[in-house]
């Protein structure tokens, strides 16, 4: 008996072919959408948590403007939960006869190593390790030549070195946007690691930390961030009262190296590294100075994700973190339009096969053995389709997205590995919708005894339907129209399985296709409409009239086309929520606003903004994080004091936060007049832009320059990493829409093949047959299109919203191929689904589908 019930089990697949593997490409899609982008964020944490902790990654870094004293050093060892501590340099410099900045570092030993990828690490004074992007340019054994910018004090011994070997940074891992420099154009160009000797100041810059409690803990879980937070607020504590201190030993030190200097030489001036000693002069001779001064020392406490070149890892983090956070999203709505579709599917199978299962218990066969089969069917399609999508999603999907996401990472492609915890569930939620609901249909239908099930299931009942009530509209509708309307609230089940179908594959493919329309609008938005500025240029704290002659001279340059100046500062604000503290760019004019140089607009109306005389304009992204609407107060730190700030409108900004200060403003709430420090220049060809910021950076007078190439890199990044993922969804939602819409019409004329067969009978063409039948999955697909397309536009806003990095917000409109493509894929799938009715119908047996069962 069991040999039968396999044989018939065997030939019930090969009947219902094209059910068995719809719903085998059902649960295909819906395993794979999920496991791959669960997948794909699980590789990339795992893959970069283990090459952090293989090279010993900074947790924290201590970055002090004037190098750290050994009181500061005894105090950050001793710092509670430090396991190691490691001191080291760094400086920025450029490669002689360029413009591209390189920042040379002191080798570590024990944190944040360098990987050698080729060669090995420098050991003597004049021998260097590049970066690897430079391979192409270097060989092992070559000279390298560099150039210090003029009237600062020089840190490195010597500047010319011979390559060693060529070595990738854990701390800087992109290798398209290394981050801002104070050298060259303005962006870092490379990096490179010296033995310690190499540098002049045996005073050490930086402080890598690692602590305790972190060490094999998850960089991407919410331990790790919330206990680096704690860490991060105890040493800035502990630093915050030292500048006073560290002050006062660097003035004893440089008078004592000015005496030592001056009892054996006999010159006007020399350079330290913290400061410019110069002394008076009186009928030709020296004069002791009366007073020695030194900048008031900082002391910058930074994370792995916010040090000096960090973009990497920040876009990494963000790359993982949307990942996950659109799996988290996408997959359901998938899945449940899936199972939606599933359920429907094998619920119409168990009645077709009601006949043969009254046969089967006609001949013996218990309701356990007829279960058998259709839970066999069940198990078969769902447990293929899973095997298939566990495949792909654990190896396809997490391949493409990472290989794209990581292309310009120093890091390795991660290894693909199982997560088996996301696989259990994608498993059982496709065997669930595949064999729950056959337990169920076949316990409630196959209860009857052998004759009830030998007579086929009565048709639903037709009844009056509401619009037959409104007599003006019925009388006017045509025959072909009433049966229309009728039918489709007779088949209600179907009627709702059609119009949910259609509205999940469309909002779905709505809304991938809607924030790639969002991400690719942020730069041209940003960038284009809203800041029209390239460079901007700080001078020095104390920039003399000679140095502010020539820097005249190049802002009114021909490569020049507008500049203004305006007060510019930047301040770090830890933000509740947030994990990383948030860097905001507080700009003041005495004008009434920035233009033309920025066009600040309102959020809603795209108006233009004047700056308010009694408050601030903060941008749209900040206000959400810190909770404000016009009108309201928070509290902004600067420089360890608390200020309070009125804001007063909300500007359009996409990438980076802002605010807008007139200086009469900035003077009631700081105390102090805010003096023009910077210049917003916008260049006249883009393509000059690394140019003209290379000239400013090479006058003494020019602090730092700062262009919009480095945000345009790291919101490029953010736009990469969703619309990749996008691309993969855009592709599953278009199968799911091609295999429901196939099941639909599937099951519409298996349903219905006694009714195509009778019209037909009854003179009806195979076109009239067809559009008989097929009129109703039109009118009830044009109802879901439009329910899709809104339920796109909520969906997407709930994306976009969800996703996007804390620094960055996507533009909410969606551009309108976003709602007319998935409108013409829908349309032009039910085209080709309405000529294999046809053919369907053309190929209909009338007499085999009218005879009757008994």
């Amino acid at each position: 008996m069991k040999t039968t019930m396999w044989k018939v089990t065997r030939r019930l697949i090969k009947k219902s072919l094209g059910r068995f593997l719809s719903i085998m490409l059902l649960t295909m899609l819906g395993s794979m959408t999920l496991i791959g982008l669960k997948s794909a964020g699980s590789d990339i944490n795992r893959s970069a948590n283990e090459y952090f902790d293989k090279f010993d990654t900074v947790d924290l870094a201590v970055i002090a403007s004037q190098g750290f004293g050994a009181a500061d050093e005894k105090e950050i060892r001793e710092a509670h939960g430090v396991s190691e501590v490691e001191f080291g340099n760094f400086t920025d410099t450029t490669i002689a006869k360029s413009s591209s900045s390189i920042r040379i570092y002191s080798a570590p030993r024990r944190i944040s190593k360098f990987e050698v990828v080729k060669g090995r690490l420098p050991k003597r004074q004049d021998e260097i390790a590049l970066t690897d992007r430079y391979r192409g340019k270097y060989k092992i054994g070559s000279n390298i030549e560099f150039a210090e910018k003029r009237g600062v004090p020089e840190q490195l011994k010597r500047h010319t070195y011979r390559v060693t070997g060529f070595i990738n940074s854990t701390e800087i891992i992109a290798d398209n946007t290394l981050g801002p420099s104070n050298a060259g154009t303005g962006a870092l160009s490379g990096y490179a690691v010296v033995a310690k000797s190499a540098f002049k100041q045996n005073v050490p810059v930086i402080a890598r930390i690692r602590f305790k409690d972190l060490k094999d803990v998850d960089r991407f879980g919410d331990s790790y961030t919330h206990k680096l937070k704690k860490h991060s607020k105890e040493l800035e504590k502990l630093l915050s009262d030292n500048a006073a201190d560290r002050k006062i030993e660097l003035e004893k030190n440089l008078r004592a190296q000015y005496e030592k200097r001056m009892a054996g030489s006999n010159t006007s001036g020399f350079y330290t590294g913290q400061a410019k000693i110069g002394e008076n002069h009186i009928d030709g001779k020296e004069n002791y100075p009366s007073k020695i001064s030194v900048p008031e020392p900082e002391y910058h406490v930074h994370t792995y994700r916010t040090i000096p070149g960090s973009d990497g890892v920040k876009m990494l983090r963000n790359m993982s973190f949307g990942v996950g956070k659109v799996g988290n999203v996408f997959p359901i709505v998938l899945y449940l339009v899936a199972a939606l579709v599933t359920v429907a599917n094998m619920t119409r199978f168990v009645y077709e096969e009601r006949t043969n299962a009254g046969v089967m218990k006609a001949l013996g066969y218990t309701e356990r053995d007829v279960t058998k089969q259709f839970v066999t069917f069940g198990l078969c399609s769902g447990g293929i389709g899973s095997f298939l999508g566990v495949l792909l999603g654990t190896y396809g999907i997490p391949y493409v997205l990472c290989s794209s996401l990581m292309a310009n990472m120093t890091m390795p492609i991660p290894e693909l590995k199982f997560n088996w915890t996301i696989v259990g569930i994608a498993v059982f939620l496709s065997l669930s919708c595949t064999v729950l609901p056959v337990l169920a249909i076949v316990h409630r239908e196959f209860k009857a005894n052998a004759a009830q099930l030998l007579l086929p299931k009565p048709p639903s009942s037709s009844s009056r339907i509401l619009l037959e009530r409104v007599k003006f509209i019925w009388k006017r509708m045509s025959f072909i129209q009433k049966v229309t309307a009728r039918n489709i609230f007779r088949y209600k089940q179907r009627m709702l399985m059609t119009i949910f179908g259609v509205i999940g594959s469309v909002a779905l493919l709505c809304a991938g296709l809607g924030i790639s329309s969002s991400v690719n609008d942020i730069e041209g938005r940003q960038f284009g409409d809203l800041i029209k500025y390239d460079v901007v240029v700080t001078k020095s704290d104390e920039i003399t009239n000679d140095e502010q002659i020539k820097l005249d001279k190049v802002l009114k340059s021909s490569s020049v086309a507008k500049y203004e100046d305006v007060y510019i500062k930047q301040v770090s604000q830890q933000i509740k929520g947030v994990d990383d503290e948030q860097d905001i760019t507080i700009m003041a004019t005495s004008k009434k606003s920035f233009a033309p140089l920025i066009d600040i607009k309102t959020k809603a109306l795209h108006n233009s903004i004047t700056l308010p005389k009694n408050g601030v304009v903060i941008t749209e992204k900040l206000a959400k994080l810190l909770g404000v609407s016009k009108g309201d107060t928070f509290n902004l730190n600067d420089g360890g004091k608390t200020y309070t700030v009125r804001v007063s409108e909300i500007a359009e900004m996409y990438a980076g936060h802002y605010m807008f200060v007139s200086d009469d403003y900035y003077s009631h709430v700081w105390g102090e007049t805010p003096a023009a420090n910077s210049y917003l220049v916008k260049v006249k060809e883009k393509s000059d832009i690394a140019n003209v910021a290379s000239k400013f950076m090479n006058l003494e007078g020019v602090k730092g320059v700062a262009h919009n190439l480095n945000i345009i890199e790291q919101v490029r990044g953010v736009s990469k990493s969703l619309l990749t993922v996008m691309f993969v969804l855009t592709i599953m939602s278009t199968l799911l829409a091609i295999v429901i819409l196939y099941n639909l019409t599937n099951i519409n004329m298996v349903e219905r093949v006694r009714e195509i067969s009778t019209v037909k009978v009854l003179g009806f063409l195979n076109k009239e047959a067809t559009m008989y039948i097929y009129r109703e999955t039109v009118v009830l697909s044009i109802i879901g299109i439009v329910l899709g397309l809104i339920s796109g536009k909520i969906l997407h806003d709930f994306i976009i919203a969800y996703v996007a990095p804390s620094h960055v917000m996507f533009t909410p409109n969606i551009e309108l191929w976003g709602y007319i493509v998935p409108s013409i894929a829908v349309i032009g799938i039910l085209c080709v689904l309405c000529v294999y009715a046809n053919r369907m119908i053309r190929k209909l047996n009338m007499l085999d589908a009218l005879k009757s069962a008994d």
